[in-house]
């Protein structure tokens, strides 16, 4: 047999191997966010291509990606099971800043100078050391700081305004095809979504993303960028109902001559409009 063709049938079989032994290590290895973890990349990566080249015996290599997969496994099943093992193996945290003061000490612990230390810091939009809490120096090297009270961003419970829960966002189609899981998540079905398809002029297969909200609206990006869809309108169109609703009570209230009837009149209308307030937060 050739050697090219030998070449191209092992890269083929280990290429398949490569992707069972990053199933079977996990998603933790892969992200690769400690040093070991990325020499443990870097070898299997060195084995593989060893073995593609002939510079590694196939028998040899095998054996040598089983041993190495094997710890990996292990090491991640011990770490898993001991905080002692993850203190071992990852590291701790190291506080950085506490109370805006910066703990030179522990810089040096974590072997990070103060370019390196201000870089971090940058990354996260802060540019004033001042301005930070408490900061913390995690076992892969990323900075994670705490801002100062009156530094941080202005939220809603700050302007003491309550809002409404909100569920995550489902995709109900990808590449033109209807993902059905989604749909039952939202407790929706084909039909639902075929119809809100039509409604705005849409035709599945020309959808790249569909979604639903947690208001049951629609959003789509299409793969035709010329066409313009509608932005979802639900929410709006309720609220503008509702206003007039409680606008047309009002309006029989004052038109009405029977007492009882404009008292029932007004009632309802301060009753429409309670259920406004009520729902004003669901509907913006």
């Amino acid at each position: 047999m050739p050697s090219s063709v030998a070449v191209l049938i092992k890269s083929f079989f280990l290429f398949w191997t490569v992707i069972l032994l990053t199933r079977l290590v996990g998603r933790r290895w892969m992200a690769a966010r400690t040093g070991w973890e990325r020499v443990w990349l870097v070898i299997i990566g060195l084995i593989v291509a060893g073995m593609t080249v002939n510079e590694v015996p196939v028998r040899e290599g095998l054996l040598a990606l089983l041993m190495w997969t094997v710890l990996a496994i292990l090491v991640n099943y011990m770490m898993l099971k001991s905080k002692a093992v993850r203190d071992l193996l990852v590291g701790k945290e190291i506080v950085a800043v506490q109370h805006g003061k910066v703990m030179e000490d522990n810089l040096w612990e974590a072997r990070m100078n103060p370019e390196d230390f201000l870089r971090q810091l940058r990354s996260k939009q802060i540019f004033q050391v001042a301005d930070v809490e408490m900061a913390v120096i995690e076992p892969d090297g990323e900075v994670n700081a705490w801002l100062r009270t009156d530094k941080r961003p202005l939220t809603a419970a700050d302007a003491g305004r309550s809002t409404p829960r909100e569920d995550a966002p489902q995709t109900v189609i990808l590449d033109g095809n209807i993902v059905d899981e989604g749909l039952r998540h939202l407790g929706l079905n084909r039909d639902w979504l075929l119809g809100e398809l039509e409604k705005i002029g849409a035709s599945l297969e020309n959808v790249l993303i569909g979604q639903v909200d947690s208001a049951g609206e629609l959003y789509v990006d299409l793969f035709d960028d010329t066409l313009q869809v509608p932005r979802p309108s639900a929410r709006k169109l309720l609220a503008a109902q509702l206003a007039q609703a409680e606008a047309d009570l009002q309006s029989y209230a004052l038109e009405v001559q029977d007492p009882a009837a404009r008292e029932m009149y007004q009632q309802c209308a301060q009753e429409m409009n309670r259920v406004r307030q009520e729902l004003e937060p669901y509907l913006r």
